[in-house]
């Protein structure tokens, strides 16, 4: 129902709905504990002084049965509910510092020293690289022998190269393949224009001589 009217009756019963309201409330919240239920009473005005509007509320209507009173009031009446399990405590002092954070202690530090030697005897490379090349840079290695004060007279002689020996892979074919796109089949192969196309290449000169008769037979 709706009461635009601003009579006396009318806000009575607004403020018994409310209050009946309130107390329904107030019921269910209080019931729900099972363990423990703690309460925080104040005795909120709005006037500076003098007796507070504690008693309009559902706890203040059951405390002070609609009675004002002031903060002394009050308390008086909850020191009466007090016994059983129920307990009254009154709240401290309230520390007003400012919160600050507690210094960091901050550990000095301080880069390790390396106590040993760095080996930078290595490079990056491909396997395409390694062909090239044509030897193991593990090679490099190996403890270089006198074969004739170890007694070992016979010098072994390196083998022939053939065309059947050239590095394989496909940086070696795809130079291959350049050297037959630049070729004039009717003239001689040059083995100096030979060299210089190895040497750009990052092959052995040593193959001049061998590419040179075998292509030169095509």
């Amino acid at each position: 129902m709706l009461d635009l009217g601003q009579d006396e009756a009318s806000l009575e019963l607004a403020e018994a709905e409310r209050l009946a309201e309130d107390l329904r409330l107030l019921y269910v919240a209080l019931t729900r504990a099972v363990w423990h239920c703690s309460l925080g009473v104040a005795p909120l005005s709005s006037r500076k002084s003098g007796n507070s509007d504690f008693h309009l509320s559902a706890l203040g209507r059951l405390l002070q049965a609609g009675e004002a009173m002031d903060a002394a009031g009050l308390a008086a009446r909850l020191a009466d509910f007090c016994h059983g399990d129920i307990a009254l405590q009154r709240p401290g002092e309230l520390d007003l510092t400012p919160w600050q954070a507690p210094a960091a202690t901050i550990p000095r530090l301080s880069a390790r020293e390396l106590q040993r030697r760095i080996a930078d005897d290595w490079r990056v490379t491909s396997y395409s690289g390694l062909q090239q090349h044509g030897f193991s840079g593990g090679q490099d290695l190996l403890p270089r022998l006198d074969v004739d004060a170890a007694g070992v007279g016979e010098v072994v002689e390196e083998p022939q190269l053939t065309p059947h020996q050239f590095p394989r892979g496909a940086a070696p074919g795809t130079f291959l393949h350049s050297l037959f796109e630049e070729l004039d089949f009717t003239q001689p192969v040059p083995e100096g224009w030979m060299a210089e196309k190895l040497q750009l290449s990052g092959f052995d000169a040593q193959w001049a001589p061998v590419l040179t008769d075998w292509l030169g037979a095509c």
